[in-house]
């Protein structure tokens, strides 16, 4: 009896041996397959250099050609800056997407328009917490506000990464990206987002400019922020692409 029972309990410790040794395998090949799928260097400063100018001809460039500016018409330079860099943001960002040979570019895009309302109502809610007036013509302008900082910060990761909450946490609350694509989606939202929040300095003193309204100020602090880290992140691809090159090739080998 007693050896029957030592048997039985060798073979239950030998299947979770088993099924560990099965499970760590399997994480081992799921890290390889998204470790290969990321892009190189080149490749996402590209895509960066892409999008910012997208966004910088949508906030000047279009706008003045329409005889439209930020500071007065904000809502209608908010909504040109969206319509030329959200699909700029979102096709672009589609080429990035982690395991493309299971992960198709259609349903990677899905994810961004997915994501955009979500960042819509979070930004939104930031603002308004953070001291944007509350009447119909400014939630007007929040809202134009809160769709163009969500493309620039939420979208791109949602495309990306989709909704995996252990890389979000991982990008956001712990700040620490993996490579060039990780270090761009996180250093671009970051910016952007303390861009706006630099930007909402000079709206309470008593300059009376017309700049300082709302949402004008922190719109040029968004964008101002999101293109500095797209100089930043091309220029730091640029001044780190030998070293890349030569530890992606030590982790392939």
């Amino acid at each position: 009896m007693e050896g029957a029972k030592v048997e039985t309990r060798k073979r239950e410790f030998s299947g979770k041996d088993a099924g560990s040794v099965r499970k760590q395998i399997a994480d081992a090949h799921t890290q390889e397959m998204v470790h290969r799928s990321k892009p190189c260097a080149g490749k996402v400063g590209i895509v960066q250099a892409l999008c910012g100018t997208g966004v910088f001809l949508g906030l000047w460039f279009v706008p003045a050609m329409m005889g439209y500016n930020l500071i007065d018409q904000p809502v209608e330079t908010l909504r040109i800056c969206f319509a030329l860099s959200f699909p700029v943001l979102l096709i672009s960002y589609s080429t990035l997407r982690l395991q493309p040979e299971i992960c198709p570019m259609w349903w990677a895009a899905f994810r961004g328009l997915l994501s955009l309302p979500v960042g819509i109502v979070a930004a939104s809610f930031v603002g308004t917490v953070f001291g944007a007036p509350i009447s119909y013509e400014s939630a007007v302008k929040t809202f134009h506000w809160a769709a163009l900082i969500s493309a620039l910060t939420v979208v791109p990761v949602a495309v990306v990464v989709g909704g995996s909450w252990s890389t979000w946490h991982r990008l956001f609350a712990r700040t620490e990206p993996d490579g060039p694509l990780e270090l761009a989606l996180c250093l671009s939202a970051h910016c952007a987002a303390i861009g706006s929040w630099v930007g909402a300095w000079p709206m309470p003193l008593d300059w009376e400019r017309r700049w300082q309204e709302w949402p004008v100020c922190c719109t040029y602090g968004t964008v101002g922020g999101y293109l500095l880290s797209v100089i930043f992140s091309i220029a730091w691809y640029s001044a780190n692409r030998g070293a890349s090159s030569e530890g992606e090739k030590k982790k392939v080998n």
